[in-house]
């Protein structure tokens, strides 16, 4: 774990940033992942890959990112978010 936050915002949502630029480059935009209720959220994911998996491997979700990505889940699971090269593990 490299450079991220971390944060509950409540018991249901988990807040993740991670710089997007290492030590040379801080102007870089921050990419945060939440998941609340069903739903996993990312910001700051623009033009970037965002992969959605299962902790067995089964792809769940592929997709380009927008300013906001929202990615419909069950709820309840463990999912892995993988944002272009930055991976977060987060319960829906």
């Amino acid at each position: 774990y490299a450079g991220g936050e971390l944060s509950a915002t409540t018991p249901e949502t988990v807040v993740v940033t991670a710089p997007t630029g290492g030590l040379a480059d801080v102007s870089g935009v921050a990419v945060t992942v939440s998941a609340a209720n069903g739903v996993i959220t990312v910001k700051g994911g623009e033009g970037r890959q965002i992969t959605v998996v299962m902790p067995d491997g089964r792809t769940v979700a592929r997709r380009t990112g927008s300013e906001t990505t929202r990615i419909n889940v069950a709820a309840g699971a463990i999912y892995i978010v993988t944002v272009d090269s930055y991976v977060f593990k987060v319960k829906a």
